[in-house]
Parts: structure tokens; sequence; C-alpha cells
């Protein structure tokens, strides 16, 4: 079944249970009075089809807008500080042969900050600004969004799974004009410190890249 048809089943829905509660309301006030059922099942579809004329002008992007309006503002407001520290830039050796790895920086010294708001489930969701020193020695600033979530603990250590989503800039991608990206994300937690990893995903010769860094939260981590 389409969106449209979805949506359509769920109007006529709306309208049909507007119509018969709006009827036994009447029903109810007037006993079985003929025009006081007209007027009330005349006035439960007018009900009806306004709620669904307000729910129509809320488009999906709309509502998409809304929701990462909401997310970012809480995550601003109620979120501790964050302290970005890269540390690690590998290339798998398997795509790159030695000569290429020795031409590569894997050292990306750099720094970033940011706001962290705990899920109240060992998870976490974040906002970042970073930059750092790119596989070619050059400075690539990034800015996002991400969510880890809990999978196991063992021990005093959390071990968490999930994503982030950013615009960055590099210099030997489309001039350093920033673009956008979404990678997944792998945490080890102990505490107020993170130790993640990302990896990005490639073929030979590129990509195949696991980016390393470290994250401390000044503030409420549970």
């Amino acid at each position: 079944m389409t969106l449209f048809q979805n949506h359509v089943c769920r109007s006529a829905a709306m309208l049909g249970t507007g119509v018969l509660l709006n009827s036994a309301a009447w029903a109810q006030a007037f006993g079985n009075d003929k025009q006081g059922r007209d007027v009330g099942t005349m006035e439960a579809v007018g009900t009806s089809i306004t709620h669904r004329d307000a729910q129509d002008t809320r488009s999906l992007p709309g509502r998409w807008a809304e929701a990462v309006r909401h997310e970012v503002s809480d995550i601003w407001t109620h979120g501790a500080a964050d302290l970005y520290v890269p540390l690690h830039t590998h290339h798998l050796r398997f795509a790159y042969s030695r000569e290429k790895v020795d031409q590569y920086n894997e050292h990306p010294w750099g720094i970033g900050f940011g706001r962290a708001l705990p899920d109240g489930n060992g998870g976490t969701r974040v906002l970042y600004a970073m930059v750092f020193r790119d596989s070619h020695s050059h400075w690539s600033p990034m800015a996002g969004y991400g969510r880890i979530w809990r999978l196991a603990s063992v021990g005093p250590v959390d071990l968490g799974l999930g994503y982030s989503v950013f615009l960055m800039s590099r210099s030997d991608t489309m001039s350093g004009v920033p673009f956008p990206g979404a990678l997944p994300l792998a945490a080890a937690t102990v505490g107020r410190f993170s130790l993640t990893t990302t990896y990005v995903p490639g073929g030979k010769g590129y990509g195949n890249i696991l980016f390393l860094f470290g994250r401390y939260t000044f503030g409420d981590v549970r």
C-alpha cells in the first residue's frame, strides 16, 4: 500500500470515528431527535475535515525539520560540554601499498568541542565540531550530530554502536567545498571518557580508513 493510500485510509478512519462519536453524544443529549442527530453528524464531519486539513499542512519535510530543530535545541540546552581529541587515522593495509601508507599522515593532530546528552540507558546524543590534520596533513574541519546506543557492558566499560551525520571540508574533495556525510560509530566508554572509532568504507587505494578519537564529557554521563 502506497503512502498516499495509507494517508487516505487514515483520514477516512478518523472521519468515520469522529462521526460515530459525535453522533452518539448528540443522541444521548437529544434522545432520538432526528434533527439533533443530523446536526451532530454535520458538526463531526466539519470537525474531522478541519483536523485532516490541519494535518495535511504539515508535510513530511516540515515534520523532519521540526524534529531536527527540537533535537538540536534539546542537546544544546540540556547537554554537557564535550572535549574531542583526534588520536589516530589508520589506513587498512590490505587496501594500500607500503609506499602509499608511508606517504600518508596517520597522526591527525587536532581538537574539537561539543555538547553531549545522555539518554538514560547508557547511550548518548551529541553535537560536535572538530578540526584535524587529514591524510595529506591538511586541516580538515567537520561538524555534525552523533547518536550512540549502549549494547553491552563489560565491567566498568560500556560498549556501544551508532552513527554520525555531518558536514566536512577536505582540500582534496570538491576543492574544499563542505559536503555532507554519514558514518557508523563504535564506542567504548568508561565514566566520562569515551574512545570512539568510525570506519570510512572504500576500495583499493581509497577509503578503508579507521579514524579514532577520544571524547571527554564534563557533565553528567547518565
